[in-house]
């Protein structure tokens, strides 16, 4: 299976962010603080701070080199840098938070608040990188840098070679007829998805008989709990996917669910189908489809809720003198892995509302078996000696 391969790549679904009723984009279109590098920013990690003065203000997306009359900059052969300030709403920090870049071309490295996020090869294909949220600020100013590399050597595509010249100056050789624009060419975007499961790619193959199409939707759910142990309940049990396929005027023409086995694929049949055909080969041109993609997981859900519950309660009682700690539960099944990641982002959150108190909770697990009592900072223990 194509999904197969891919997740043996190491390589996330590239499906382009759109806002649904569980995920929300930030655009972060529009003029950047930019600054070209002479070859010494790596060496004094420039991303450790604002970029000194003198900066200019380049559009996002766009080439820098034809944007200004400065000749030198647009023969730049090497690393450029670019630096804005995001702004996380406080709802946030109850999602996962990724930064899409559609296009930055040669190689670029990304840091939030000063810390390495990511990078990735490559100029005219997009990249996802997750951000930690322990790294960010919510409801204040987030400082997000990406250093931007335009250098082609034997080794990239397309290939290229550096010259340089009498004077000192790095030539770019270009093994094409065309020209090396660089920079942020596409829309640099931050999305949310839920926080601990959520649909990470797509796929859809069909098979034609007569007037009836057999469609087969692969669906790739990623998670940031820890695999299931043998036996547990997962799939259907854990959670629901439902596919819906709509027609052109938006009507349900087939749905149904994905079984356990997410290798078999959800499968659909519409009778009737209509086909894709270009212009002039058909009186309904490129005719589309729309499918829908619904997951409901009972782990997320209930995240969802906790961290709500754990929201209203310090907002209710955070300026009460008794108060002197947080627990986010009692005697939960701390047992098990995915209370790992659950306990993870909740105790986070709650740390991140109130950072000037300690944040527990009660156990009766086995120390050595219990998975949450590394993430607080005061590990309550409830025993019953005498039942």
């Amino acid at each position: 299976m194509l999904l197969s391969v891919l997740g043996a790549l190491g390589r996330a679904g590239l499906l382009h962010p759109q806002e649904s009723e569980s995920r929300e984009i930030k655009d972060l279109s529009g003029l950047w603080r930019f600054k070209a590098d002479s070859g010494s920013g790596m060496r004094e990690n420039w991303q450790s701070g604002a970029l000194s003065l003198p900066t200019m203000a380049m559009p996002v997306p766009s080439s820098y080199n034809d944007l200004t009359q400065d000749g030198a900059l647009r023969e730049h052969v090497g690393i450029v840098w670019y630096e804005r300030t995001v702004f996380l709403p406080m709802h946030w920090l109850t999602q996962r938070i990724v930064l899409f870049v559609g296009s930055a071309n040669h190689h670029a490295v990304v840091w939030i608040n000063g810390n390495f996020v990511g990078e990735h090869e490559g100029g005219h294909l997009p990249f996802h990188l997750p951000l930690e949220q322990l790294h960010l600020n919510f409801g204040r100013p987030n400082r997000l840098t990406i250093a931007v590399n335009n250098t082609l050597s034997t080794t990239t595509i397309p290939p290229g070679i550096v010259q340089v010249n009498a004077a000192g100056r790095r030539i770019q050789r270009l093994q094409m007829d065309f020209f090396n624009y660089a920079g942020l060419h596409r829309q640099v975007l931050l999305y949310t998805t839920p926080l601990v499961a959520y649909l990470d790619d797509i796929l859809v193959s069909c098979r034609l008989e007569g007037a009836i199409a057999h469609l087969n939707v692969f669906v790739s759910a990623a998670s940031a709990e820890p695999p299931p142990p043998p036996g547990a309940v997962t799939g259907a049990a854990a959670s629901s996917v439902l596919i819906t396929l709509r027609d052109a005027a938006d009507q349900v023409v087939a749905r149904g669910r994905m079984p356990s086995d997410p290798r078999r694929g959800g499968r659909l049949q519409v009778h009737d189908a209509q086909l894709w055909w270009p212009r002039y080969m058909s009186d309904t041109p490129g005719y589309l489809y729309t499918i829908v993609v619904e997951s409901v997981n009972m782990v997320r859900e209930t995240l969802r809720t906790h961290l709500e519950v754990m929201g209203e309660l310090i907002m209710r009682d955070k300026n009460h003198p008794s108060v002197i700690m947080w627990s986010v539960a009692n005697e939960p099944d701390s047992e098990a892995p995915s209370a790992a990641t659950y306990f993870k982002h909740l105790i986070a959150q709650t740390r991140a509302l109130d950072p000037s108190r300690p944040v527990t909770f009660a156990t009766f697990k086995a120390p050595e078996k219990d998975v949450v009592c590394q993430h607080v900072d005061l590990i309550m223990a409830n025993r019953y000696h005498a039942w």
